[in-house]
C-alpha cells in the first residue's frame, strides 16, 4: 500500500512539474526589464582584466533552494582586494552592509524573493499516544471521556499535499531569512487491531423508549464484558492553515556551494486534526551556466524532517458484531513519522531575468516528498 501512494504522489508531482517548467519558460519571455537589470549587473561585476582581479575561494550569498544563480554571484579575492575605481553606493536596505561589500569587490544576489511552493508528502507514521471510545450499534458521544489504549497499528502513513506562498530576504551577505503562508490537505491513514477484553467500557444504545416530542436518549457507557478482536481502518482528514519561518546559512567556494537551513511550522483551522513540522537540511551542489547566462544547478544533501500529526474523529466498522450491529470508535491519535532522515537529489534552473524553478526529491525507506517551486527575485 505504502509503494502504491509513492506511486501515485510521483505521478502527481511529474504532471505538475511538466506544467511548471513551460510555465517558467514562458514567464521568462515576459520579462524584459528585469533582464536589463540583470545583465547591467553581470557587466559591472565582470572580472576587470586591466586590475588583474580575478574570482577567488570565500563566502557567496546564495539561496539555498538555489532556485536562481546569475551571472553576478562573484566574489574577488579577499587577500588582495581591488576596490572599486569609483565609490558605488547601494541604495538597497538589505542586505546590512552591502555598500561596504560591494566596495570591497563583491557582489550581491537581488535581495527580495518571493516563490510559490507546492509539497506532496508521504510518510509512514507510528502511533504515540492512542486514546479511543467504543460503541456497539451507536456512536459514543462526544464528550464521553477518551481511554488510553494498548494497539499495534499496521501501515499507518500520512499522505498530504503542501501549497505555500514565501518571502525571503538576505539579511546579511551570508544570512537569508523566510516566512511562508499556504495551506495543509490530505489524510492520515491507520489501520488498529483492537482487543475489546483490553476496553475498560463501552457504549451501548440506551434500551429505555424515547418519549413523545423528546430527543433520543444518549447513548449507556458502561463497563465492557465483550472480548471480540477486529482490525479497524482509520482514515482521518488533513485540512490546515500552514504558516513557517525559518533560516538559511549559505557558504562556497569557487563554484561549489553549500547551505544549512532550519525551520518551523505550525498550522490552524480544521480542529479535527494538527499538524507541527521541525525541518533542517543541509545541501551541496555546483552551478553550471548555459547559454545566454542562464544556469543549472544540479544538488545533493540531507534532510531532517519531524512530523507531529494529531487527528481526531471517528470510525465505523459496518456489521462487526454477530447480531449485525456496528462497531464506532471515537479516537484521539498522536502520530510520528518513522523515518526522519532522508536523502536529497535537487535540480533548480535559473534564468538571467530574475526568474526560475526548482525540483527536488527527499527519499528514505519509509518516506517520499518532493518540492517544486517557482521563484522571482527583486
Amino acid at each position: 500500500m505504502a509503494r502504491k501512494r509513492f506511486s501515485d504522489a510521483t505521478g502527481r508531482i511529474l504532471q505538475h512539474a511538466f506544467g511548471a517548467l513551460a510555465a517558467a519558460a514562458a514567464i521568462a519571455c515576459f520579462t524584459p526589464a528585469l533582464a536589463q537589470a540583470n545583465a547591467l549587473d553581470e557587466e559591472q561585476s565582470a572580472p576587470d582584466e586591466e586590475s588583474g582581479r580575478q574570482p577567488a575561494r570565500g563566502v557567496l550569498p546564495q539561496l539555498a533552494v538555489m532556485l536562481r544563480v546569475p551571472e553576478d554571484f562573484r566574489l574577488y579575492d579577499p587577500e588582495g582586494p581591488s576596490p572599486r575605481d569609483e565609490h558605488i553606493e547601494y541604495n538597497r536596505t538589505f542586505p546590512l552592509g552591502g555598500e561596504e561589500v560591494i566596495n570591497r569587490g563583491y557582489a550581491l544576489p537581488l535581495p527580495i524573493g518571493v516563490s510559490i511552493i507546492y509539497v506532496p508528502n508521504v510518510q509512514d507514521q507510528t502511533i504515540t499516544d492512542l486514546n479511543l471510545s467504543f460503541g456497539k450499534g451507536v456512536v459514543p458521544p462526544v464528550d464521553v471521556e477518551l481511554r488510553p489504549f494498548p494497539a499495534v497499528s499496521i501501515d499507518s502513513t500520512s499522505d498530504t499535499e503542501s501549497l505555500q506562498l514565501k518571502g525571503d530576504v538576505w539579511v546579511l551577505p551570508f544570512l537569508n531569512v523566510y516566512a511562508t503562508l499556504g495551506k495543509v490537505t490530505g489524510d492520515a491513514s491507520v489501520n488498529v487491531n483492537i482487543d475489546l477484553a483490553d476496553a475498560p467500557e463501552i457504549c451501548i444504545p440506551d434500551p429505555r423508549p424515547t418519549l413523545p416530542g423528546q430527543p433520543p436518549r444518549p447513548p449507556i457507557c458502561s463497563e465492557n464484558d465483550f472480548s471480540d478482536s477486529f482490525l479497524l481502518p482509520i482514515k482521518s482528514q488533513v485540512d490546515r492553515n500552514a504558516a513557517t519561518v525559518g533560516v538559511l546559512g549559505a557558504f562556497g567556494i569557487d563554484k561549489w556551494f553549500t547551505s544549512v537551513t532550519a525551520s518551523y511550522t505550525d498550522t490552524w483551522g480544521d480542529k479535527a486534526s494538527n499538524v507541527t513540522t521541525v525541518n533542517a537540511g543541509v545541501r551541496a551542489g555546483r552551478r553550471l551556466f548555459l547559454a545566454k547566462g542562464h544556469s543549472l544547478t544540479p544538488y545533493f544533501g540531507i534532510n531532517y524532517l519531524d512530523i507531529d500529526t494529531r487527528v481526531q474523529g471517528v470510525a465505523t466498522l459496518r456489521d462487526a458484531f454477530p447480531d449485525g450491529d456496528d462497531f464506532n470508535v471515537r479516537y484521539d491519535i498522536q502520530l510520528d513519522n518513522t523515518d526522519k532522515y532522508a536523502g536529497i537529489v535537487g535540480l533548480s534552473i535559473g534564468f538571467t531575468n530574475g526568474m526560475g524553478i526548482q525540483f527536488e526529491w527527499n527519499k528514505s525507506s519509509g518516506s517520499e516528498r518532493f518540492v517544486l517551486s517557482g521563484e522571482a527575485r527583486f
